[in-house]
């Protein structure tokens, strides 16, 4: 099969005063993405913790996700844990009324859950030799001017980066540093991820369908062109 795969935007880490110190800066998420493209041949994607591996059934991988961003106490379920409503009450104390952290019912939450596994799903049909084009990056970050393809070597891998060093200043077990992050990885072939001018495919060809983070080619070997392009260029991969 063939993938598009979008990086992440550069932005602050969502209510980045709920993470461990120091304050996190504005950080380039898709530079990070690349680094680890070209240094450990690893794609990656999402703002991972240590209990989102989408390996989990996704019942039990949503109701992590609940835990993470509304834990709420599990004998009264509709009751956030008081330790998660003081620190968010304790942010915005320091944030302006525009910027403030909002907390969500259960029912939001999931909805929210729900919403984010379906985004995530696709990663775990990720074979071995599948193609990915990421869009509008080069080997350094976001680029109008370029796309990369690459060759899917392993299945989906999820990769714990908490730092033990901040364990005993964690405030509630889902809290964490702002660097530990990015656990969704599929490893890919280093000796074939080839960088690409835009103008060698046609113009269009990354859009609709191709806005979420990761979204499959619909099963033709030629759509958009990705088929011939590929073959032009003498670039291995697997036909339907």
């Amino acid at each position: 099969m063939m993938w598009v795969w979008r990086l992440a935007s550069e932005v602050a880490p969502r209510n980045a005063c709920l993470y461990l110190p120091p304050k996190p800066a504005p950080y380039d998420q898709a530079a990070f993405q690349c680094q680890l493209l070209r240094s450990n041949q690893q794609l990656t994607q999402g703002w991972g913790f240590p209990t989102e591996d989408l390996n989990l059934p996704d019942a039990t991988w949503k109701a992590n996700y609940i835990d993470i961003e509304n834990p709420f106490d599990p004998n009264n379920p509709t009751q956030i844990r008081p330790a998660f409503l003081a620190a968010v009450q304790a942010c915005n104390q320091m944030l302006p009324p525009d910027k403030q952290i909002q907390t969500r019912t259960r029912q939001e939450t999931q909805t929210e859950a729900n919403n984010n596994y379906n985004l995530m799903r696709p990663f775990l049909d990720i074979d071995i030799g599948d193609i990915i084009f990421i869009p509008n990056a080069n080997l350094n970050g976001h680029s109008e001017d370029h796309f990369i393809v690459v060759t899917v070597i392993k299945p989906y891998q999820f990769i714990n980066r908490s730092n033990p060093q901040y364990a005993s200043r964690r405030r509630w077990p889902t809290d964490f540093h702002w660097t530990e992050d990015f656990g969704h990885v599929i490893p890919i072939d280093g000796a074939w991820t080839k960088l690409f001018r835009r103008n060698q495919l046609q113009p269009g060809v990354f859009r609709a369908p191709f806005l979420k983070r990761i979204v499959a080619v619909p099963e033709s070997s030629n759509y958009r062109g990705f088929g011939d392009f590929l073959r032009n260029q003498h670039y291995p991969f697997h036909p339907y």
